[in-house]
């Protein structure tokens, strides 16, 4: 075969495999929404993750079932050990800076805290590994965002407060971060503003379905009540392992 005619047929070759590559990358698009479509109503898989991208979902490591959740509270909700003297002993003694009953100035003093002495560290390449709160201290309050999470869970709850985790993701990124319950209606209204003013700044904070106002401690400012990194809530963990899917 002469050379020129080699080269037409290879040509033909690649346009033809082209095509069907392009044929099935289309077919597995279709087929992967397809999938999740029919997932999410037989409820293998729930409908907040439908909007993520698969490599969002994977390099997060996002539990995609119902199951999944569960298994991630449950793992997350063991490492708010509040109880462990090194988490109750510092939580003590940053809280006293304002003594007497429960008041939301003991949150910003133990807030303050972490957030003056917190490093960033990532978890092993490929495994989303959580850290107990007495951990994280014992490790010079370093870790990573759900690491910061549930240490700041940990020193508020040890001095009476109730806090959660939410998991949040947007389009291209998801993050973890500690709120603490305020109270409803008036309760939320008179912290909020207290807060606010002592500040001199925006004080954020979601409000549920039921009117419970839950206090942003994200550490994004030097004061509680701070921005949101990303706000979207996917997941809300409690410390006793229950948890909210927000759809």
């Amino acid at each position: 075969m002469d050379r020129s005619k080699f080269r037409g047929l290879l040509l033909i070759s690649l346009i033809a495999i082209a095509a069907i590559s392009s044929g099935c990358a289309e077919a597995v698009g279709k087929g992967l929404k397809a999938f999740l479509k029919s997932s999410v109503e037989s409820g293998k898989i729930i409908k907040p993750l439908t909007k993520l991208s698969q490599a969002q979902i994977e390099k997060y490591r996002l539990p995609t079932t119902q199951e999944g959740v569960k298994n991630m509270a449950k793992e997350m909700a063991k490492r708010i050990d509040y109880t462990n003297p090194i988490v109750r002993d510092l939580a003590v003694r940053l809280a006293s800076k304002y003594p007497g009953e429960r008041n939301i100035m003991q949150v910003q003093a133990i807030y303050e805290y972490v957030y003056r002495n917190w490093k960033y560290v990532s978890d092993p390449r490929g495994f989303e590994y959580y850290a107990y709160a007495s951990e994280t201290i014992r490790n010079n309050f370093a870790g990573d965002c759900d690491d910061y999470a549930i240490l700041m869970s940990a020193l508020v709850k040890a001095v009476g407060f109730s806090p959660r985790i939410i998991i949040a993701c947007d389009k291209s990124s998801c993050h973890a971060y500690p709120e603490v319950y305020i109270g409803k209606g008036s309760t939320c209204e008179e912290i909020t503003n207290s807060l606010a003013k002592k500040f001199k700044d925006t004080v954020y904070y979601h409000t549920t379905s039921s009117g419970e106002c839950w206090l942003s401690l994200d550490w994004t400012s030097n004061h509680i009540g701070s921005n949101w990194l990303i706000r979207d809530e996917i997941f809300a963990i409690y410390p006793d392992g229950s948890y909210v899917i927000y759809e």
